[in-house]
């Protein structure tokens, strides 16, 4: 996942002065008064299933004098304008979900609810920055649809609401 997302938006970060960190799906800048600002594209940690999976861009502004401990982060969902975006993101989201109506199920493990099952299932209905929302995908092109489609056209608005936050004080 993290290949082809550095393959699909590289881009776009070059040309906005961001180096890769590896093949990680971190990007970071060096911003004023030794200010670290980095993109960090993350996968669900559960992994592949049946349905697919997941990743959400998480935003962090560090101050490179004190490492690791960041002034501010967020998850994407907070960084959108909740009506409108949120109207796409669900769009999108159900695009995958229909995909995977003809996708054949595996039998429910022994410790599984039919029930969560059925609710992966579902179409989404709302869009909610306090429930951290995620970006489905099953196949590679879900996630190449997500950043030109959803994420690509909102990253400036993203950063600039981000960079206008409160910081945390050092």
């Amino acid at each position: 996942m993290y290949q082809l997302l550095k393959r699909t938006n590289a881009k776009w970060f070059k040309q906005a002065g961001y180096t890769a960190h590896g093949s990680s799906g971190v990007w970071w800048k060096a911003l004023e008064k030794d200010l670290m600002l980095d993109l960090l594209f993350q996968a669900d940690k559960n992994g592949w299933s049946w349905d697919g999976n997941r990743f959400t861009l998480n935003f962090r502004l560090t101050d490179m004098r004190e490492k690791n401990v960041p002034l501010l982060q967020c998850r994407f969902g907070k960084l959108v304008d909740g009506a409108a975006d949120g109207d796409v993101w669900i769009a999108l989201t159900n695009r995958i979900v229909a995909k995977l109506q003809n996708v054949k199920q595996p039998p429910l493990y022994d410790w599984e609810l039919p029930e969560y099952r059925e609710s992966d299932m579902e179409p989404a209905r709302w869009f909610s920055a306090a429930n951290d929302p995620w970006m489905r995908f099953y196949e590679e092109e879900d996630i190449t649809m997500w950043w030109a489609e959803f994420l690509e056209p909102r990253m400036d608005s993203m950063l600039r609401r981000f960079l206008s936050l409160p910081r945390r004080e050092l």
